[in-house]
């Protein structure tokens, strides 16, 4: 039997730190896993690597899905439906600049939305100044959560593209 995990990992750019973040699978599993120091495993563990694997292809816009098949190999036929075809270092590199990008960007957003949940919505009709700075706060964080907005939208076309010099 072996398993290809640690092929589809490198396939698909994953660390298996993170890999482990997503699946909710134990490091120490998903590196004995990779290594193939593994003499037996749950079911359960098989499951949830299989459907983090199908999550984080639906997410990246990848046309792929995976089953047990894709991760065991028994008695040395490859009973895989693709050959994984291993990306360049650089592309990976890429991929996980674009991803740390694409978070510091929802973050900044999530932050800005935040703010705005905490400006007081019942302000007296006769203080112009705390309407002016009301007015002020709400065109700014628009125009911010606009840029914000945008960069997301040009960080997924670029994550998209990256998948596309994959395939």
């Amino acid at each position: 039997m072996k398993i290809l995990l640690d092929e589809i990992l490198t396939d698909l750019g994953i660390s298996r730190n993170y890999f482990s973040d997503i699946s909710g699978v134990r490091p120490n599993t998903i590196n004995d896993l990779c290594l193939g120091n593994s003499k037996r495993f749950e079911v359960e563990t098989l499951e949830k690597i299989v459907y983090a694997l199908n999550e984080f292809v639906s997410k990246m816009d990848i046309r792929k899905s995976y089953d047990v098949g894709d991760i065991i190999v028994l008695n040395g036929e490859d009973k895989r439906k693709v050959t994984p075809r291993h990306t360049d270092r650089s592309l990976n590199e890429m991929e996980l600049s674009l991803l740390a990008q694409l978070k510091h960007q929802e973050d900044s957003f999530n932050r800005l939305i935040a703010e705005i949940n905490h400006i007081p919505e019942g302000l007296p009709s006769n203080d112009i100044d705390k309407y002016q700075q009301y007015a002020e706060r709400m065109k700014s964080a628009q125009a911010e959560m606009a840029k914000h907005i945008s960069a997301m939208e040009y960080l997924n076309g670029q994550l998209k593209m990256l998948n596309l010099l994959r395939s």
